[in-house]
Parts: structure tokens; sequence; C-alpha cells
């Protein structure tokens, strides 16, 4: 091979590696767009005025009572942004936006309804409102495609804004609401989870559009927020300890997280002890159906779902389950006491009173 041939194999590599060169600056250059509008929309919700035109629904209820407790409600896997039509998964489910609003609705009036005319021999002032993630089901696997306004910005000031309604409506029962909020896996914007980033994520952007909304009970002091830059949280109430996180870490054995629940609950206990501390209860999402146990001090809780399978679910695990939300009470001297599963699904065709206005 003389030096000429040399020189354009050279030459030829040099092409190629400048063509890698641009692409990957390309890919960079888009990345940080779409990192500078996320952080651009997260600085102007935090600008945005409260929700005014909405008016909530009240009725007085007789407060008088004896035993005091506090109300925990889990909030999860609303995918309020999804659309699963009728005819691909054999009639067992049509959900949508408005569907999703209509469930919203149901399990506000039915929390309400439970503890204000069942339980009247209660006092509830505080509610507390668990969001364990996956409100939206964000851009992974296509679902922005099949999504309520196919843009996930949209979406996401959508579901805030119902989700804002609820907390308004809660607002008028309650003395205080608190909204703790930790992401799920559906609204990551990366390819795989990237554990540094727990805010670089829909669900985050769908419970600071609804604090925003709700910038006027904010104010009052009648609605505390927190929304942790951490894929799992602690609370406490009454003087109990709650553990927070989305649960699609924990691992499938024979097609449920039972073992993993088992380790991982054992494991976090353990590195709570090197503080001297530990968790009475532990709240995950995520599984799309309830489920409990007792632990050594206390039990493990998965939430529910808003809907009751998707094509994904339905036709290649064969999965479904009512959708139901979990509320229950918490006892400053005995912790958890009574809880009631929400059966979501409205039976009759009626128009709901929560929808987005700002789309």
């Amino acid at each position: 091979m003389d030096k000429t041939q040399q020189i354009q194999i050279l030459q030829r590599e040099a092409i190629r590696q400048d063509d890698i060169i641009k692409q990957l600056n390309s890919e960079i250059k888009k990345k940080h767009r779409d990192d500078l509008l996320f952080e651009s929309l997260t600085k102007i919700i935090e600008k945005n005025p409260p929700l005014t035109r909405f008016v909530p629904i009240v009725k007085q209820h007789n407060t008088t009572g004896k035993t005091h407790e506090a109300v925990g409600l889990l909030l999860s896997d609303c995918h309020g942004d999804q659309e699963v039509l009728p005819e691909r998964v054999m009639g067992y489910e049509d959900y949508n936006f408005e569907e999703f609003c209509k469930r919203a609705e149901r399990y506000v009036n039915t929390t309400v309804s439970f503890c204000f005319d069942n339980m009247s021999q209660h006092v509830f002032e505080d509610l507390h409102i668990f969001g364990l993630g996956d409100y939206v089901s964000g851009e992974i696997h296509g679902a922005k495609e099949h999504s309520k306004w196919e843009n996930a910005i949209k979406n996401a000031m959508g579901v805030g804004e119902v989700m804002a309604m609820m907390m308004q409506d809660f607002a008028k029962y309650f003395k205080r609401v608190y909204f703790y909020s930790v992401s799920g896996n559906h609204g990551r914007r990366t390819e795989k989870k990237d554990y540094c980033a727990a805010n670089d994520n829909w669900d985050y952007l769908v419970a600071k559009w609804a604090a925003s909304r709700c910038k006027n009970l904010i104010d009052a002091k009648k609605l505390i927020v927190q929304i942790p830059d951490s894929y799992s949280h602690v609370v406490n109430v009454n003087q109990y300890r709650f553990f927070l996180n989305h649960g699609d870490d924990l691992k499938s054995n024979l097609g449920t997280p039972y073992y993993s629940l088992d380790r991982t609950t054992r494991n976090i206990q353990s590195i709570a002890a090197v503080k001297n501390q530990k968790f009475d209860y532990f709240l995950f999402g995520h599984w799309h159906r309830k489920a409990q146990a007792q632990i050594t001090t206390g039990e493990w809780i998965i939430n529910g779902s808003f809907r009751a399978t998707d094509e994904f679910i339905f036709h290649s695990m064969g999965g479904y389950a009512e959708p139901k939300q979990k509320i229950f009470g918490i006892h400053p001297a005995y912790g958890k006491t009574w809880e009631l599963s929400v059966n979501l699904k409205v039976p009759g065709q009626t128009k709901p009173r929560y929808g987005c206005i700002v789309i």
C-alpha cells in the first residue's frame, strides 16, 4: 500500500469520526434543550395563579365525637392521561381522561361521605394524601401517542389540574390537608431510571402544577405540600412513621413482589436502626393490585390503580383488577385502625365536575 492509499484511508476515517462527533453533538444539544425546557416549566409553574374558577361543592357535617384520628389517603397509578379503548381489551375497560375525572371525583365523594357520615362519632381534622407516583403514563413505551393530548406537558398539566380540584374539595371538610408526592417509573424522562434525578419526572410536574393551583390553600396554611428530590420519603403522622416509595424497584418472584417486599422492608428497617429509628408502615404503588401484610412492628401496604387493565397488561399477562384506592384512619395511640378500599368505578353515564380548564 503506497502513501496515497494510506492518506485516503486516514481521510475516510477522519470523515467518519467527524460524522460521529456531529451526531453526538446534535444529541447533546437536544438533551440540553429538553432539560432547559423542563427547568423553565417548573419555574413557570411556581408563578402560576391559583385555581379560582373551580368552586367545590360543600355541605356541613357534624364534627362532634370523642375519637380523634387523622385520615390517610393513598393516591397512585392514576395514569390519568392514558386512553384504553374497550375494543382492544375485549370490553373489560374503557378508560380516558374523562373517566379519570369521574373516578377522582368518586374517590373524593366516597372519602368525605365515609369519614363524615358513616364515621360521625369520629373527629377528622387532618387528611394526609400519600402520593405514590405514576399519575401519568409519561413518554415511555410510546404512551404519549395513546394519551389525551398526545403531549407530555399538556398531559401533566391536565392531570395536575384534577388533583388540584381534589385538594380544593378536601380542604372544605378537613382543617388541614397534607400532600406528599414521590415519583413513579412511568414519568421518568430517561431510558433507564436515573436515581439522582427523581424530580426530572413528569410526576414531579403533575404535583408541582397541582400545588401551584392551590396556592390560596397553601397561603392560608390549609394545605402543606412536600415534594422531595428523592424516590423515597418519610412522613410522621400521629407519632407513626410512614415510608413512601412507588415500588417499581421491588422485584417480581413467581408473579408477585412479596418476597422482595419482605427483604426490602427488613433492609430498610436495618438502615433506620443506625439512627435508632424504625418505620411503622411501608406504602407502595406500582403493582396495580391492592395488598397488605403484617410485619414485625407494623405492615406494608400496596395500593391499587385507577384503571382495571390496559392493552399491555391484558394481553401480555392476563391482568385485571377492579380500580381501587385505599383510605384508613391513623390513631395517636393505636396507629392505623379502620380502612376502606374505595371502588372507583362510576355507575351510569354521569358528567364529571372535574376537568381541565387551562388547556
